[in-house]
């Protein structure tokens, strides 16, 4: 199970991925290397609660540390892109 299309994808811009990382791993054996992907292939979210975390995270968290949490987002799109295209 890679994802799902139920109202919460629509409402808040989130895609449920199974949570155990093993089964996920081997649900989505991908043997070929991976392809570039451009951050702008993996936009954030532009629901209102998207919206309001990216501002809450902006003013509390030190400069370092948000743009750490940006490129592990990214990162972690890239990899389930990778990993459940669909």
């Amino acid at each position: 199970m890679c994802g799902s299309d139920d109202d919460s994808n629509v409402l808040y811009g989130f895609t449920a991925v199974d949570s155990s990382a093993s089964d996920l791993l081997k649900a989505a054996c991908r043997p070929s290397s991976p392809h570039s992907i451009r951050v702008s292939e993996t936009p954030i979210p532009s629901t209102p609660l998207a919206q309001r975390i990216n501002q809450y995270a902006q003013a509390h968290l030190a400069a370092p540390t948000y743009n750490h949490s940006l490129r592990v987002y990214h990162y972690g799109m890239a990899n389930k892109q990778y990993r459940c295209p669909d």
